[in-house]
């Protein structure tokens, strides 16, 4: 039964990469009679593969095992809110590249690509200038204007048609985070059921602080009536939380766009924390002291790595969004620049 399990999996999370058995087999260096073997659940692969196996398609060994791929079989959508403050806009530059395409490859990790952006409208304008309508990185961006004074109803109810009956993420704020386990923890979000999911940490970097209770699924009480063999812990918001479908609008939104959940959590059993923990950096993007330690610390990986962060055009690649040779084109766009030279690297290497 597990083995059927992984099986599907990786012939889901294989089509989803475009690969053929064939072209997958080549890259990990084994015979095609052996990933066909894997698929039908008549063996299993070697521990050694795991790791590069999970990267070429595009999920972590943990969920590869586990055959859990639910949150590629939910229709989602994405929608980010921004609001302009202290003159930091979507097109701010972080290092090398503009704030927006940080925010975006969160959506991308997760293989969401409808967007729809919720900004003022000079920075409608800017987007639209920088990247369309999005097609040339494989996604669809929508955008509405929003300026502060916009009440929340009207908002969402200008926004009713896109959302439809698609589950939605949303981001809601400024954050930076970067992690290898950052991936797995939306794909955990997104492979529930029903609810609303709340993603928390105990970083001080968070939004709002609370108290919560929470089962083992996770799954968030707001009183401390629960039996005590629950545990209680101090959290704090990350601007990203996860609605099953027809959920978004019950939460309150306040004119800063974060949300107050305490009322929600009163009225509403059905929420859930992911909880970021070490290894995922983060940082708060709301001053310009903010930008300059986000840049320093963004400088500082790509220079030692040799890996870029939230290069969209890479996820994009990887995760079947764009054709290779569209990359390439993407790359030469940029040639000179260390950021287009990467995408060339990126395409000679593979």
């Amino acid at each position: 039964m597990e083995n059927d399990r992984l099986g599907n999996a990786i012939s889901f999370l294989r089509k989803r990469a475009g690969y053929t058995q064939r072209e997958l087999s080549e890259l990990l260096d084994i015979s095609d009679k052996a990933v066909s073997k894997w698929e039908r659940g008549l063996s299993y692969p070697d521990i050694s593969l795991l790791a590069k196996l999970s990267i070429l398609l595009d999920t972590d060994i943990e969920s590869l095992l586990q055959g859990n791929v639910s949150h590629c079989n939910k229709a989602w959508k994405g929608v980010m809110i921004f609001e302009d403050s202290n003159g930091i806009s979507l097109l701010t530059q972080i290092y090398d590249k503009p704030m927006v395409y940080y925010f975006l490859s969160y959506f991308l990790l997760v293989g969401i690509k409808e967007i729809l952006i919720l900004c003022s409208l000079r920075d409608k304008k800017a987007m639209e200038e920088l990247l369309g309508d999005g097609k040339r990185i494989g996604i669809h961006l929508n955008y509405q204007v929003r300026e502060e004074e916009t009440d929340w109803k009207k908002t969402w109810k200008d926004i009713r048609s896109f959302i439809s009956d698609y589950h939605i993420m949303v981001l809601y704020g400024r954050k930076l985070l970067y992690g290898i386990d950052l991936t797995k923890i939306f794909q955990r979000a997104m492979s529930r059921r029903n609810g609303i999911t709340l993603v928390t940490t105990q970083s001080k970097y968070g939004t709002e602080s609370q108290k919560f209770m929470f089962d083992m699924n996770r799954r968030i009480f707001p009183d401390k009536s629960i039996d005590e063999k629950y545990l209680q812990e101090s959290y704090h918001t990350i601007p990203i939380i996860f609605c099953t479908s027809g959920l978004l609008e019950t939460l309150t939104f306040n004119s800063s766009c974060f949300h107050s959940f305490t009322d929600n959590l009163k009225n509403n059993r059905n929420f859930y924390a992911e909880i970021i923990g070490r290894g995922i950096v983060q940082f708060d993007l709301h001053s310009w002291d903010d930008i300059v330690e986000a840049s320093a610390f963004v400088k500082a990986v790509q220079k030692n790595q040799n890996e870029y962060i939230s290069c969209m055009e890479e996820i994009a690649w990887r995760r079947g969004l764009i054709t290779r040779k569209e990359l390439k084109m993407l790359g030469e766009e940029k040639a000179g620049t260390e950021y287009g030279d990467y995408i060339l690297q990126i395409c000679n290497d593979e």
